[in-house]
């Protein structure tokens, strides 16, 4: 069972909230005081396993940041066990690449390879993005292997393309268009944090795992067979973003996003946005004319000024399907303190 800790304390509606959902693993990264920023931003309720397992290996980078201190960048093997993870992996060459050593970008890719792992730099320059249209309309490469310096996907970069896979740890962009009508049916981008217009509008996304995402341009998602999306950071949302889509449930993080005009145009009429965090505040009963959840608040003890308010505990217990944990129910004088127990029998405090 995937162990986390957690803790919350809250005063009120209007009080000052400490939350935190960390994975076990990241315990010793978070001891040494590295990296605390991306491993919070990578902190999340996921409830797909698949992508809890992928952040659970993302939240471990303040171990990475330890090992590469030091780094010897003159050392081949440990700069492709840096970007790749892997010191054996085998780079797809330059000369297969168009590239503008102005830019930092790949502009055009020539060669035949089905798995393409892109350069972390050409001729002593980062690959810091591929440009628009990089990689568009090409039927032949299926999995992409991207380094730790690329960020940015131009527009129609990926787009009428039959890529299925693609790994880049520290994209933080995707242009207009970038996967529009391409294959690509998953994607885990830690980085992530803009998703501009039509990104992945008729596209064969079924799965997304994007703890940073801040934006969502106009019709990101339109037409696109996603199902659920967890957004603990998304501020922004445009124009008919998941027009016609297939979602039926998104789960927020924050405060209520702003939103443009029919976020959720045409898409199924069960589609419910749950709001997992307690204190967050701009929240009605709907939200693009579907119906908004507030989760409720479970613990086991009640503090007041640091004391022990409440000794007697409430009997009902509840499965929280959002860490597969049991709670225990309390509510005192505003206070409430949430202290997790796993959901083997008899519990027991993490």
């Amino acid at each position: 069972m995937i162990a986390l800790l957690a803790a919350i304390a809250v005063r009120g509606g209007t009080g000052t909230l400490t939350f935190d959902w960390i994975h076990a693993d990241t315990a010793a990264a978070l001891s040494a005081g590295t990296d605390r920023d991306r491993l919070d931003a990578a902190i999340t309720n996921e409830v797909d396993p698949v992508a809890m397992e992928a952040l659970s290996g993302y939240a471990t980078t303040g171990e990475l940041a330890i090992a590469t201190a030091n780094l010897d960048e003159t050392d081949p093997r440990a700069m492709r066990a840096y970007h790749y993870g892997d010191p054996d992996i085998q780079i797809t060459p330059a000369g297969d690449f168009g590239f503008d050593a102005t830019s930092g970008e790949i502009t055009s890719y020539t060669g035949t390879n089905k798995v393409v792992v892109l350069p972390y730099e050409i001729n002593g320059v980062p690959v810091v993005a591929l440009g628009n249209s990089a990689f568009a309309a090409n039927n032949v490469v299926k999995t992409i292997k991207a380094s730790k310096t690329l960020t940015t996907l131009g527009n129609y970069a990926f787009a009428f393309t039959s890529l299925t896979s693609l790994d880049a740890p520290a994209l933080t962009t995707l242009s207009n268009f970038a996967f529009a009508y391409s294959s690509l049916t998953s994607l885990v981008a830690p980085s992530l944090t803009t998703i501009s217009n039509f990104a992945f509008a008729y596209s064969s996304l079924t799965s997304l795992v994007a703890p940073s995402l801040t934006t969502i341009g106009a019709e990101a998602f339109s037409e696109c067979p996603l199902t659920n999306l967890n957004a603990p950071s998304l501020t922004s949302i445009g124009d008919n973003a998941f027009s016609y889509s297939v979602l039926t449930s998104i789960y927020y993080g924050g405060n209520q996003p702003t939103a443009g005009a029919n976020i959720y145009y045409g898409t199924p009429t069960n589609l419910v946005s749950y709001v997992t965090n307690p204190t967050a505040t701009g929240w009605g009963n709907t939200f693009g004319d579907r119906p908004v959840v507030r989760l409720p608040l479970y613990a086991d003890e009640v503090y007041s000024g640091g004391s022990l308010a409440v000794t007697e505990a409430t009997k009902e217990l509840h499965q929280d399907s959002y860490t597969n944990l049991v709670w225990r129910n309390v509510f005192s004088n505003g206070w409430v303190w949430l202290v997790a127990y796993t959901n083997t029998p008899g519990g027991g405090q993490l």
